[in-house]
């Protein structure tokens, strides 16, 4: 099975910390694997920690500021085999960091990414689930930026957007 392949093209995360979030995706109470490029809702911090958030499903009804997009290294406990980026997901109950979306950043991913293929100048929303939802129009909810470039890197194709 393919996963999204994520890229940090320019993201507020990578230079302001109080951008980047670190949590557990436990929706529903239940440590679940989750690749990357995952858009999750942030929550409050797990009891008993000081920087570790709950991240569950993302709603419909979520401001920009309380959503967030997982990205991992893609680091392989399994070294005995070779694997593709399109092959890694984040292990169930692994700590996973959160780049808390700002505007301005910018980051592609590939298709698996989307609940169907996006086209330039869409709207890239919030749904109620982790794949982005490309619209015509912008959601009643959340609305992550807009699919600015369609690219090819080797392989693959990605899908930037602008926040």
């Amino acid at each position: 099975m393919a996963y999204t392949v994520f890229l940090k093209e320019d993201m507020a995360g990578q230079v302001l910390t109080s951008k980047l979030k670190a949590g557990r995706y436990l929706p529903s109470g239940t440590a679940t694997a989750l690749e990357n490029g995952a858009i999750v809702q942030i929550g409050e911090l797990i009891s008993g920690q000081r920087e570790l958030h709950t991240l569950t499903n993302p709603t419909t009804s979520l401001t920009l500021n309380q959503v967030g997009i997982v990205y991992n290294p893609e680091v392989i406990v399994d070294k005995a085999t070779s694997y593709n980026r399109d092959e890694f997901r984040n292990l169930a109950g692994s700590n996973l960091r959160v780049y808390q979306l700002e505007k301005g950043d910018r980051f592609a991913l590939t298709v698996e990414g989307f609940t169907a293929t996006p086209t330039v100048g869409q709207y890239a929303c919030v749904g109620a689930t982790t794949k982005i939802v490309p619209a015509d129009t912008e959601g009643t909810g959340a609305t992550i930026g807009i699919v600015k470039e369609i690219f090819t890197q080797g392989s693959k194709t990605f899908y930037s957007i602008e926040v």
